[in-house]
């Protein structure tokens, strides 16, 4: 499978969401993103791929660390992180 394609099939199977001090502050000392995949589509090494590649982009292009917090979608409803930490989604 191409790299295009790969990447496609790999983001149309995650929820992001966006939590922490950028919801409620002016001047966030960090960004805290949520991935939450289904780790019988995606294999850990692709969403560990997947989190170093946005932390290195995203701090390159803004100078600002991304928090990434990674989740199953049986971690997250166990836990209920998302409405614990009043995340909203990303679209």
């Amino acid at each position: 499978m191409n790299n295009l394609k790969k990447e496609n099939v790999l983001y149309s199977n995650l929820d992001f969401y966006l939590f922490g001090s950028l919801l409620y502050s002016n001047s966030p000392n960090d960004i805290d993103l949520i991935i939450v995949y289904n780790k019988d589509e995606i294999s850990i090494q692709d969403i560990l791929l997947l989190r170093k590649n946005l932390y290195c982009t995203f701090f390159y292009e803004f100078n600002i660390t991304l928090d990434i917090t990674l989740l199953t979608k049986q971690e997250e409803k166990s836990l209920n992180f998302i409405q614990t930490e009043r995340a909203i989604p990303l679209l």
